[in-house]
């Protein structure tokens, strides 16, 4: 997971899907919940460190409104899934969210190459 923990929430939603009985399941939404949380602040405080000052509100403007129009989107269509098969949804949000883990995956290489 390296220093971002970008999968986990993934693999619970994943997990989520397997689980048939309350309690468990309960559980690991909150674990979930707080995964997903987790990796916000190291994102938001990279982002600060990367961005030119002289840009910086625009990029994360940008991000924002990116993000808020993917998620709008992406929850309509789960949403709708989740309306019939509940399992189904929480598989297709772990598969969303590890493949994206594993396809956007940012590494020492990228770090090395910005530009100052």
């Amino acid at each position: 997971m390296g220093r971002h923990p970008t999968a986990l929430p993934g693999a619970l939603s994943l997990a989520l899907a397997a689980i048939t009985q309350p309690a468990p399941a309960v559980t690991l939404f909150c674990l979930q919940w707080g995964a997903i949380q987790v990796p916000a602040p190291l994102f938001a405080g990279d982002l600060n460190e990367r961005l030119p000052s002289s840009y910086r509100a625009t990029v994360l403007s940008l991000i924002t409104v990116a993000r808020s129009t993917d998620v709008g989107l992406v929850g309509l269509i789960v949403g709708g899934l989740a309306a019939t098969a509940l399992p189904a949804a929480f598989a297709l949000m772990g598969v969303l969210v590890l493949g994206g883990a594993l396809l956007f995956r940012i590494n020492e290489r990228h770090l090395d190459s910005r530009p100052e």
